[in-house]
């Protein structure tokens, strides 16, 4: 087996990444949390728009 040797680096120093060690993960719960809060949007805005701002005089009647 190979040791591996463990010096102080210093700040400018570069680690190099292991591929077979350190592998990046894609947030997938995340993801899906930010996707289902993004329908939520447009579907509540899709329903101001159905519902929409209604003309007070043509919807209620108005005494003359």
């Amino acid at each position: 087996m190979e040791e591996r040797k463990t010096e102080e680096l210093e700040a400018t120093e570069i680690v190099p990444v292991d591929s077979k060690r350190e592998t990046i993960h894609f947030p997938w719960g995340m993801a899906i949390i930010m996707g289902i809060l993004m329908l939520c949007i447009i579907a509540c805005l899709i329903v101001i728009m159905v519902l929409g701002p209604v003309n007070p005089a043509t919807s209620s009647s108005s005494i003359v």
